[in-house]
């Protein structure tokens, strides 16, 4: 059974109704409202009650025991467009949010239902100019650099040699990353795109992963377009991208394009000791 999550602002949609008692387990608490896609299928809607980091740890697999691995294992997380939630106590997560380094655009909340009083909305919009570590698809990193560690392929997968990751101000996000990463450097600069080698993105996989006292699930990727793959051996990347479930869109011959919306398909692991050991080894 495959469950497709989209998260837009203060609501989130789950386009299964048998994930019900799942998101319900999560505290999440259920409208007694249908919404029906173009396509007919209908849908149970949810109205967030959480702060954003217990979602993402409920669909992350994070602290929290689903007891069932279907939730991580087929589970479709789609925030192409927009991240939200929202909150019971505003301040609390505002000064979070802000301590952490980020600065979300708050927008009042309707009523959650008759009677009850608004709450804030937070929403993270990838392409706005507030920028910071890139720390959203950190969870996708992680899966690759576990994959890196069963020896699929010389540089990651299948010969992934460097990530593009497209933001709105180059300089900024530059100047966030070197804080964030004291050895960060950049390889490649076309634009407004930023190149990093493999090497160093495996790094980051790691230093995020250790780093318990940031926030890692609960950003997005702070002007994130789209995420680009340069390999070595296209064939074998297409046929191991389909094989883990992995939906591409191909650029040319040698380069793949994830959209955020194609990301979905990559599952978050948490980092193993041996790949920690593998990390000394390659900054020795």
């Amino acid at each position: 059974m495959t469950y497709n999550f989209e998260l837009y602002f203060d609501h989130l949609i789950v386009w299964d109704s048998l994930g019900t008692s799942r998101i319900e387990a999560c505290g999440f608490r259920k409208h007694s409202r249908t919404v029906e896609r173009n396509d007919g299928s209908r849908s149970e809607f949810y109205f967030l009650q959480q702060a954003y980091i217990e979602l993402t740890g409920a669909i992350a697999g994070g602290d929290r025991d689903m007891g069932d691995s279907h939730w991580t294992r087929n589970g479709a997380f789609n925030a192409a467009h927009a991240l939200g939630f929202a909150v019971s106590d505003p301040e609390a997560i505002r000064r979070a949010l802000y301590q952490a380094g980020f600065s979300p655009h708050e927008t009042e909340a309707s009523a959650l239902a008759d009677g009850e009083e608004p709450s804030w909305s937070f929403v993270f919009v990838p392409g706005s100019k507030t920028l910071g570590p890139p720390l959203y698809f950190v969870k996708y990193l992680r899966d690759i650099s576990e994959i890196y560690s069963a020896g699929l392929g010389p540089n990651g997968i299948s010969g992934v040699s460097q990530i593009e990751i497209g933001v709105d101000d180059p300089e900024r996000a530059c100047r966030a990353w070197e804080q964030f990463l004291s050895s960060f450097t950049e390889t490649e600069r076309q634009g407004t795109c930023l190149a990093l080698g493999w090497p160093m993105l495996q790094k980051l996989c790691f230093v995020v992963a250790d780093r318990t006292n940031i926030n890692c699930d609960e950003a997005c990727a702070y002007g994130l377009r789209a995420v680009d793959f340069s390999v070595d051996d296209p064939a074998a990347a297409s046929k191991h991208f389909k094989t883990v479930g992995v939906a591409i869109h191909r650029d040319s011959d040698r380069a793949f394009r994830f959209e955020p919306s194609f990301l979905s398909g990559l599952k978050t692991r948490v980092v193993t000791q041996s790949s920690k050991q593998q990390l000394q080894h390659i900054e020795e």
